[in-house]
């Protein structure tokens, strides 16, 4: 992933919520750029540096929204994460899973 796309798709993160339900519809950041660049807020360089050399070491990466390897799964909820982070096999991202969701201290 390059330096303008993690920008971008760091900067949906903190669009509105109409900019970001429009957004899943478009199929590239540039898509992003060309109808809402002026309008997003601009997002802290040092971020955009620590992801980029995160994503560096071996075993770990950056999927962001437009990218192919991101999970369908997710594609299809209200307001999906423009950027997934992993350690490990990139490939399992897309296999059959099990979330837990609750509170940290149970009743």
């Amino acid at each position: 992933m390059n330096q303008q796309d993690v920008c971008i798709l760091l900067g949906l993160n903190r669009a509105n919520q109409e900019i970001r339900k429009a957004a899943r519809e478009l199929k590239s950041t540039s898509e992003v750029i060309d109808r809402w660049g002026q309008s997003l807020k601009p997002v802290d360089a040092k971020w955009v540096k620590a992801t980029l050399a995160w994503q560096e070491s071996s075993n770990q990466g950056v999927i962001g929204f437009y990218d192919h390897e991101y999970p369908d799964r997710l594609r299809q909820i209200d307001d999906p994460p423009w950027l997934l982070f992993y350690q490990g096999r990139a490939e399992l991202i897309n296999a059959t899973g099990i979330a837990i969701v609750g509170s940290r201290k149970a009743s």
